[in-house]
């Protein structure tokens, strides 16, 4: 997924596998994909956890690799987000995740819903007033189905019970000297 660009996709297996089994080189791939998606936060904490493992040798391969991409994703977010000179200057709060909605005040009235005044393309195309309903929603197309499949069960029954009974050959299959 990640190779195909889905980085969204790729980041949920690589936390699921993680979630599974936390092998330390998953935080390596799961800060790799987050700095692909800008959220270098992310991945610069997803490097530190990795070099920070016990047992991690910061001279092995993955070790400098780790460190590499660290080195990387800090000069990004430097880049992106410089140093505030003042407490002016500093960000301000996030917005809310959801909008409040405003309503229309007694003085000032809201647009009128025309979804009332006309009916949707989608219902005019499927649905045509006045058109009498499909063949298969009408009463007595589902008493004439039921009604058959009543009598098949019935003939089937009776036609069970009134044979022969069956009796098996007896066959043998590995005949003994």
């Amino acid at each position: 997924m990640s190779a195909a660009h889905n980085y969204e996709a790729a980041l949920l297996a690589y936390q699921a596998a993680y979630a599974l089994r936390p092998a330390s080189w998953l935080l390596i791939n799961i800060g790799r994909v987050n700095q692909k998606l800008g959220r270098l936060k992310e991945a610069i904490r997803s490097y530190r956890e990795f070099l920070a493992r016990e047992g991690q040798s910061e001279e092995s391969d993955t070790g400098s690799r780790a460190k590499a991409f660290l080195a990387e994703a800090e000069a990004e977010l430097a880049q992106q987000q410089p140093e505030p000179t003042s407490a002016e200057e500093q960000e301000p709060p996030p917005a809310p995740l959801v909008e409040q909605p405003t309503h229309p005040t007694a003085t000032q009235p809201g647009p009128a819903p025309d979804r009332l005044a006309r009916p949707s393309l989608l219902s005019s195309v499927l649905v045509k007033p006045g058109s009498p309903p499909p063949i298969y929603k009408r009463p007595w197309f589902i008493g004439l189905v039921s009604a058959s499949s009543a009598a098949v069960v019935l003939v089937g029954i009776t036609i069970g019970s009134l044979a022969p009974s069956f009796d098996r050959p007896g066959t043998i299959l590995y005949p003994t000297k």
